[in-house]
């Protein structure tokens, strides 16, 4: 008699980093001389070549009073200097700000709980969740979000079964046409026996999706089928499954920042 397996979707939801990561010490020198070879052969604005003007007259207003001589030799030429109408243009921005109520605190830190999907914004996270399979009191190891195929339904049909049952609200996922690998996990004796089941373990079809953070930004997770959650990044994931390898293999391999 053939043996029989469960089958079984499993979800990879990534969040993508919603800001730049800190350059590299390679990518700051590059800049940084990028920049000086653009000031170095751009041709300088009619406000840059009047800075330098009034720098000049600055040095030359300061020679003659060290001198002790008059200064009418600079008369027609001493006026509003750049630095002046920067000056007060800083404080009428200030007036502004403040009148107008524009002026806020500098933003919150990002969250640095794992569960949170504020945490990390410069890298890419991915969802990891342990299951409770029926049982309040249980807590799976750390795995992707799983749900079991149904008779007649396709696997992306329970892609998105899943998806609607243990994330209710979050929309617009879109999941990729096919699994993007298959991982084979055997029943331990005691889980067969407790699950009342004739499988000798599972067909795990992986699908991956990327998720925008909605306006909240957070995401509810359905507290009856997960007990806890985690945004990990690629390294803490191998972290929390230092114990599987295949199973980490599997997910890891389709990570890439």
């Amino acid at each position: 008699m053939a043996a029989k397996w469960d089958v079984m979707v499993s979800l990879l939801l990534t969040r993508r980093p919603t800001i730049a990561p800190p350059m590299t010490a390679l990518e700051q020198n590059f800049q940084r001389l990028s920049l000086k070879r653009e000031d170095d052969k751009s041709l300088l604005s009619d406000f840059e070549l009047k800075s330098k003007k009034d720098e000049l007259l600055e040095a030359r207003r300061a020679r003659l009073l060290e001198e002790g001589k008059d200064l009418s030799e600079l008369e027609g030429e001493l006026g509003e200097t750049n630095a002046m109408r920067i000056d007060d243009w800083t404080k009428r921005e200030t007036t502004l700000t403040q009148a107008l109520g524009l002026s806020s605190p500098s933003p919150s830190p990002p969250s640095s709980s794992p569960s949170s999907l504020s945490r990390l914004l410069d890298r890419r996270l991915t969802l990891l969740v342990q299951h409770r399979f029926g049982r309040d009191s249980y807590a799976s190891p750390w795995i992707l979000p799983q749900m079991a195929n149904r008779k007649g339904e396709s696997l992306a049909e329970t892609a998105d079964r899943c998806l609607s049952s243990l994330l209710p609200g979050l929309t617009g996922v879109s999941f990729h046409n096919a699994p993007f690998a298959v991982h084979t996990q055997r029943y331990p004796k005691g889980l067969r026996q407790s699950m009342k089941t004739d499988a000798i373990g599972a067909k795990l079809f992986f699908y991956s999706a990327d998720i925008t953070v909605p306006k909240s930004g957070e995401i509810t997770l359905n507290k009856d089928e997960i007990a806890s959650h985690s945004w990990l990044t690629r390294e803490e994931i191998v972290v929390a499954m230092a114990g599987r390898p295949d199973y980490k293999k599997k997910i890891t391999a389709s990570i890439v920042e």
